[in-house]
């Protein structure tokens, strides 16, 4: 009974990181690991499950939301148009929560003082002037760069 348990969510979960729709993969590329999925949107009947019927369901009407013309087939230019759409969600909910944090006599316009990061500014230019000198040098942000990016945790293979 574990094992089937098991089986059936692995299967599932598979399922869900290979089916979720031909834009998100666009969508995704450059990013790192599945494509993330809202639980609630799959889980049509909100049991706290997800079944293959309904799997199936999502990523159908997935698809169908896509297919802008309704022949059965997605394009590039229907993907692109999906991907952009999704984008341009994405975007306006930072940019509507930047205004919230930032937007600081609520007129609706970000003025410089409002957007300085003044102690996030400073901490960042003492991160990456490494040698103390009062400038940055390629070399300094290049190495910051590669440690935002976790480049400093790689190691060359033992010879």
């Amino acid at each position: 009974m574990k094992i089937t348990k098991t089986l059936v969510t692995g299967l599932t979960a598979a399922a869900l990181i290979t089916t979720l729709g031909t834009a998100t993969a666009f969508a995704r590329e450059g990013r790192h690991g599945p494509p993330r999925i809202v639980f609630a949107d799959v889980d049509a009947n909100a049991d706290g499950q997800i079944t293959p019927e309904e799997l199936e369901a999502h990523r159908a009407s997935r698809f169908e939301a896509q297919d802008a013309d309704g022949n059965g087939t997605l394009s590039k230019e229907e993907i692109v148009a999906s991907v952009l759409g999704h984008a341009e969600e994405r975007m306006q909910k930072r940019t509507d929560r930047m205004f919230e944090r930032k937007d600081a006599n609520g007129d609706g316009q970000l003025s410089m003082a409002e957007l300085s990061d003044g102690d996030r500014a400073d901490k960042f230019f003492e991160r990456a002037d490494a040698d103390g000198n009062g400038s940055i040098s390629q070399e300094e942000l290049g190495a910051l760069e590669k440690h935002r990016k976790g480049d400093h945790k790689r190691r060359a293979p033992s010879e």
